[in-house]
């Protein structure tokens, strides 16, 4: 995980914000939260259109494909030409998956969880790793340049950044 370079460095001390000069420092990237309820209610949901689809796990028929930050798709591929939604898991905070069996292994907010896929409409999490990732996405805005709020931890996870007009950051990559 390309992230876990930086998981030793708070994200405002990459750049102090008392060094740099930036004529652009009013608008950046503000964290938008989840409480942790919100973070670890994993479960399922009817077939949903892809937001941001990154990684294709193929198993057997099925194709399990990871939606950023969201869940993971279930499709039915054992026609190719005519594949169909089964399902969707929420998982907040995934960006990573993999599959064996009727589990589901996936990323929720630094942690690994285990979800037990053989009932699609009723999956569960069996087991959950915390910390095993040590960063959860979201530290910073990854792939964005520029200032941004620092992260508060007390506010909860952060699930994703939105462009916004900034109020003095104190952060910047």
């Amino acid at each position: 995980m390309a992230l876990l370079g930086f998981g030793l460095l708070p994200a405002c001390t990459i750049w102090s914000a008392d060094t740099l000069d930036d004529a652009n420092r009013n608008f950046g990237w503000r964290p938008v939260y989840i409480t942790p309820e919100e973070a670890y209610d994993i479960g399922s949901e009817e077939p949903r259109a892809f937001v941001d689809a990154i990684t294709p796990i193929v198993f057997g028929d099925r194709l399990y494909v990871v939606d950023r930050l969201r869940g993971v798709h279930v499709i039915d591929n054992a026609d190719p030409s005519a594949p169909v939604s089964l399902a969707f898991i929420r998982i907040p905070g995934v960006t990573t998956a993999t599959v064996s069996e009727d589990r589901l292994y996936a990323d929720n907010v630094g942690d690994i969880v285990t979800i037990d896929i053989s009932d699609l409409e009723r999956v569960r999490v069996l087991d959950r790793e915390t910390g095993a990732f040590g960063l959860a996405v979201g530290d910073f805005p990854e792939g964005e340049f520029g200032w941004f709020e620092c992260v508060d931890r007390d506010r909860g996870f952060v699930i994703e950044w939105e462009e916004a007009a900034l109020d003095d950051p104190q952060c910047r990559l």
